[in-house]
Order: structure tokens, then sequence, then C-alpha cells
């Protein structure tokens, strides 16, 4: 069910973003998971991926299929440096992180105070970081959250609108913590320096854009930008 659910939400951003990958990110969703059946992977957990590229590589399969295998868990975790590099890595690693919160969503598996069982924060702020991406200016996180619901039908417990709300809202608080940890992150120069370049990220300038609207990561994170540029300018204050 799961291989095929991401078959389905890889074809659909594909079809809208990058119809020249659509047979390679379809192969990569067919055989993301087959390691997970194998004996390697059983006794050595933390090899998922790994040893699906490898075991693809092996098989014939082409350099973006066997990278995507990989590349699709990441980031592993909150600071983790390694993100999806190809259209095909980063299709099936939204699709896959998007599925998983869906589904827990759907059944109300929402992580509730500092239980988070599930890892769903860890899984929305890594899409986070994949969405900012120039590639998802045109993307409508609405629709794709609605998408990816419906792929589950009758087993989504309440209002699908209602919970796609949850999740886009859910999104927006993992953007904001996204936003925090590079403010962080520029504070400190031994920590994160070569990708923190437009000033300190002010929480009343990100909530000014986040709280507007939010229905693109790639969008928002622009105008966030733009708005905290602009306010290091002498005529900012006069302005407001």
């Amino acid at each position: 069910d799961k291989k095929e659910r991401l078959i389905a939400l890889v074809s659909y951003l594909a079809s809208n973003l990058d119809p020249s990958c659509s047979e390679a990110v379809r192969r990569a969703a067919w055989l993301c998971k087959a390691d997970l059946l194998t004996g390697m992977v059983r006794e050595f957990p933390k090899l998922q991926g790994v040893m699906g590229r490898e075991y693809a590589r092996l098989q014939g399969e082409g350099e973006e299929v066997y990278r995507a295998i990989y590349e699709h868990y990441l980031p592993r975790f909150a600071n983790d440096p390694g993100m999806p590099k190809t259209s095909v890595s980063k299709f099936l690693a939204i699709s896959d992180k998007l599925d998983t919160m869906a589904g827990c969503f759907g059944i109300g598996l929402q992580p509730t105070g500092s239980e988070d069982p599930y890892g769903l924060r860890r899984q929305g702020q890594g899409l986070v970081r994949i969405l900012v991406d120039g590639i998802f200016l045109k993307l409508s996180l609405r629709d794709l959250v609605r998408t990816a619901l419906s792929l589950y039908k009758e087993k989504v417990k309440g209002d699908p609108d209602r919970i796609a709300g949850e999740v886009i809202t859910f999104l927006r608080e993992r953007m904001q913590s996204f936003l925090r940890a590079r403010a962080t992150a520029g504070k400190n120069k031994e920590v994160g320096a070569a990708w923190f370049s437009e000033g300190a990220y002010r929480s009343d300038l990100v909530d000014a854009v986040l709280l507007h609207k939010f229905d693109n990561v790639a969008e928002a994170y622009r105008r966030i930008v733009a708005l905290v540029i602009f306010h290091q300018r002498p005529e900012f204050e006069p302005l407001m």
C-alpha cells in the first residue's frame, strides 16, 4: 500500500513540476522500500536506503533511481547536512515524508507535547527544508496534502479538509522551527555560517509572512528573506 501511494504522489509531483523525470521517479518509488525485506537491513536497520541503493546499482538501475532510493530518507535529523540532490530524489523524499504525516494525522496520531513516537516533527522539518527549493514555487501545499490524504481513502477518520488544515498548520510550525535553527546557526560562526546570509530571522517578521498566507513553502521563504533584508535598511522603521 505504501509503495502504491508513493507512486501516485511522485507521479503527481512529476506531472506538475518536471514531467521529464516521471519514469525514473516512478521506478524509484517502486523499489525504494524493497531493501526493508532483506536480512541485512533487518539485522542493521540504519542501513535502510544504503543497501537499497547498492542492490539497485548492482541490478543495473539508472543513477537517478539508485541515488533516490538512498536520498529519499534525507535529511535524517534536524541539522543533517545531507539533502536530496536531484528532482527524482526530492520528489520521492517529499512523497515518503508527506505520506507518513498524512497517514498519522488521518487517524489522529499527531504529536502531543514532548511525545512524538513516529518522528513527525523530524519528518515535517525535513519536508520543509526540501520544499524551500525554487523548483517548488508553483506547488500548492494544500493541493499536495489533499492528494496525499485522498490516497488513504476510507482509512482517514474525520473530515479530510480539516485534517489537511491541521497538517498545513503543523508544517507552518515546522518552518518557524527551521528558521529559528537557521538564526541560531547564524550567530555561531562555527555552526552553519555557510548557509546563513540574510541576517537574523526576527520572530515578528517571520510571523508577518507565515500567518498571512501559507500555501507554498518556497514562496513564503523568499518573502521572509526579502522582508528580513529590507528591515535592515534605514527606511524600514519609518515606513512600518
